[in-house]
């Protein structure tokens, strides 16, 4: 596999967990509640919807960064 396959794979990898990352978010609030740590559970119940918006720009940011360096940079 060349160096431009696996960045293209790569930026596919982010934006798929951009689309899952409401659930992905669900599964930490469920692992916080498991572990007993109830605060900051609920802090991330609150802002729930901040997080995954920040997660996805961050995500969506990753994404074009490795398609970028998959089709210019070879």
């Amino acid at each position: 596999m060349t160096q431009q396959v696996v960045f293209v794979a790569l930026g596919l990898v982010f934006v798929f967990m951009a689309v899952i990352t409401p659930q992905m978010l669900t599964l930490r609030i469920r692992v916080l509640k498991f572990l007993h740590l109830r605060g900051l559970a609920d802090w991330h119940q609150r802002n729930f919807d901040g997080l995954v918006k920040y997660a996805r720009l961050v995500l969506a940011a990753m994404a074009l960064a490795a398609l970028i360096f998959g089709i210019f940079f070879n």
